[in-house]
């Protein structure tokens, strides 16, 4: 069902100031739209400095989406700080909100005001540590996330880089029982994601694992660090995507004009399964040799 809503818009819907929602939250301005509702900057009724996030969506599907986000929001407070604070939700006649700390752009954004739409090297190896980072935080805490992808991470509300945070949780999913123990693989499953950045097993409806995130998560970092995705081109067309993204899975070809870690980085996790345990620290490591030998910088 999630995975269907997905890739539908829901049903839209403009807030506009000086609307309230819920008696309690002052519309300001939308701040963006997609599949996963509408994200507004909001103030709390009574205090005009305040400023927040409200997540908003409508209908019965847009309520089921916003459950699980809250549930798993829930779950993940004090768990890493690199993940929204949960202000407060509910529901009035006719929306259903979060209410958030306020984040500044995501990171689609943040890279397109670049120079070629590209991050500077620096930065771009920095920000990929802090997202796997907090990849690796929600994995501890034992949810997968399913759509990793950049405009679901966010520069502080300052605009700095400096912290990182993960957001949209609505379709995450709790992979390993409160006991420690793992969640058996479902045999199938349904499509998960973005087109863009899913991992092949996503295509394939299989159940997705930690292993799927860090798929996700790397060819974020190939785009970060000036990369070509050779799909890009037909994330519009899913079975064409999808067949580029299986043609390329087992091959490093498109790696070839990037530090070899990369490669080194993408051998490993391509071959990783379900069950298996990321090697969080590895990664992060060959991210920091190319940090310290390319650009003479200790992280």
């Amino acid at each position: 069902l999630f995975a269907v809503l997905r890739l539908m818009p829901m049903l839209s819907h403009n807030l506009h100031f000086p609307e309230v929602i819920d008696n309690k939250w002052q519309i300001l301005q939308r701040l963006g739209a997609g599949g996963f509702g509408t994200v507004y900057e909001v103030s709390e009724v009574g205090d005009e400095e305040s400023r927040y996030a409200a997540k908003v969506q409508m209908g019965k599907d847009g309520k089921k989406v916003m459950r699980t986000e809250v549930k798993i929001l829930s779950a993940l407070q004090g768990k890493s700080s690199r993940i929204c604070q949960l202000i407060a939700c509910g529901s009035d006649n006719k929306v259903n909100y979060i209410i958030m700390n306020l984040t500044g752009r995501n990171l689609k954004d943040y890279k397109n005001s670049f120079r070629g739409k590209h991050l500077p090297p620096v930065d771009a190896l920095k920000i990929s540590i802090q997202c796997i980072e907090v990849i690796r935080e929600v994995h501890e805490a034992g949810f997968i996330h399913r759509d990793v992808k950049p405009e679901n991470f966010a520069v502080e509300f300052t605009g700095s880089a400096d912290k990182i945070y993960l957001l949209d949780f609505g379709i995450a999913r709790q992979y390993r029982f409160k006991n420690g123990s793992l969640r058996p693989a479902r045999k199938t499953s349904l499509f998960y994601g973005t087109p863009e950045y899913a991992s092949p097993n996503a295509f394939d409806e299989k159940e997705l694992g930690r292993h799927d995130d860090l798929i996700s998560w790397f060819y974020m970092v190939v785009e970060f660090y000036g990369g070509f995705l050779p799909w890009k081109p037909y994330k519009n067309n899913m079975k064409l995507c999808g067949q580029i993204k299986r043609k390329n899975f087992r091959s490093t070809k498109w790696l070839k004009n990037l530090p070899e870690e990369f490669t080194e980085i993408y051998e490993t996790v391509s071959k990783m399964n379900y069950e298996e345990e990321p090697k969080y620290e590895i990664f992060i490591g060959k991210l920091k040799m190319i940090l310290k030998r390319d650009h003479g910088i200790n992280y």
